[in-house]
């Protein structure tokens, strides 16, 4: 078991952390961000700022290969984002069958997932804030990194401030 620092809380480095945790590393979660995830989705769209993210109210989008590795590694986080209003999208289906030759045998593999990044968010932090293994800390900022002889045995150690 490894003892693994993440910096960023948003929907990537909360997956890792999670992803970690589960194969039983002790995984400590830094985000600047000091306000905590609200309770709800609607919540989360009408009032939870998060100054760290400039697209913090455009949509996102999870393409179709991390949408897959949610839904077969995280699948409580696939569950979670999916009652909080996801929308499924098969551009393949979707097209034109003059473009894409008609449905074939596997083009499921090309659905893609939509939702509001806030909302989104919100459902992996939910998930993530239950996780064994995973400590989550708000309102932390990370100043930089030591290396070379500052670092403990060479492994960087980061320096933070509150």
């Amino acid at each position: 078991m490894a003892k693994v620092l993440i910096v960023g809380g948003g929907v990537v480095g909360l997956g890792l952390g999670m992803l970690l945790a589960g194969d039983a590393h002790a995984v400590t979660n830094l985000e600047r961000d000091a306000q905590e995830p609200p309770k709800d989705p609607e919540e989360a769209w009408d009032s939870w700022e998060r100054r760290g993210v400039n697209q913090f109210r455009l949509p996102h989008i999870f393409m179709p290969r991390y949408r897959q590795i949610l839904e077969e590694e995280l699948p409580d986080v696939a569950a979670a984002i999916g009652r909080d209003g996801t929308v499924r999208v098969h551009p393949v289906r979707e097209a034109p069958e003059s473009l894409t030759g008609g449905a074939r045998p596997g083009d499921g593999r090309y659905q893609i997932l939509c939702g509001r990044r806030a909302v989104v968010e919100r459902a992996v932090a939910a998930v993530a804030d239950g996780t064994s293994g995973l400590e989550v800390r708000r309102g932390v900022a990370v100043a930089g990194l030591l290396g070379g002889p500052e670092a403990i045995g060479g492994i960087p150690l980061s320096l933070i401030h509150i």
